[in-house]
């Protein structure tokens, strides 16, 4: 377009690079490849459909309100692991998770029995600590048209067994509903 600024095939040039940059931006599928798409080709062929995929992308993102209360949640949860508290752990659960480490449908009370398997035998003290500078949370609809949220991070387990004191990283991995409940969780212990 720029050399042949006077060419008859300048429309067929342009039809052809909205047409390139709208399959650029869908195969990035990121809002900043989007709007881009959109400041670029206001005019553009495929703009309604930008705006729609746009609209789409921007329900997925997190907001630092729902980033708030999914890590407060496992703040919370852990302190009722670290606190033995029941309750506290319970609150933070859903009536029915999908999985709890590996038990499909699990209840509270199979929380509740994760808890005492923690401070079996001789365990003085436990105390788990995130690492919420490994905070990954996105979110989805699910089959409801619901939102909820997909999260991983470490946390670290501190545990005091008479003289003797282990600490375990772990790799967690939960899904959260939008009512704040943990509806998932799986840890896989990391071997450093």
């Amino acid at each position: 377009i720029e050399e042949n600024p006077f060419s008859l095939h300048i429309q067929e040039a342009m039809i052809k690079i909205d047409s390139l940059d709208w399959i650029a931006a869908q195969k990035e599928n990121t809002e900043e490849a989007v709007k881009e798409y959109l400041e670029v080709h206001p005019d553009g062929r495929y703009y309604d459909e930008a705006s729609i995929m746009l609209t789409e992308i921007e329900k997925t993102k997190v907001q630092p309100s729902e980033e708030t209360m999914v890590t407060s949640l496992f703040s919370q949860f852990f302190e009722g692991v670290n606190m033995h508290d029941e309750e506290t752990l319970v609150s933070t659960v859903s009536m029915v998770m999908s999985n709890f480490l590996g038990k499909s449908n699990a209840t509270a009370n199979d929380v509740v029995t994760f808890l005492h398997k923690l401070y079996k035998g001789d365990v003085d003290n436990l105390e788990w600590k995130i690492d919420t500078q490994t905070y990954k949370i996105s979110k989805s609809t699910n089959a409801n048209g619901e939102q909820d949220y997909s999260v991983s991070f470490y946390a670290y387990e501190k545990v005091q067994r008479n003289t003797t004191i282990e600490n375990i990283k772990y790799r967690i991995n939960a899904n959260v509903t939008t009512d704040g409940r943990i509806s998932g969780f799986e840890m896989v212990k990391i071997n450093e």
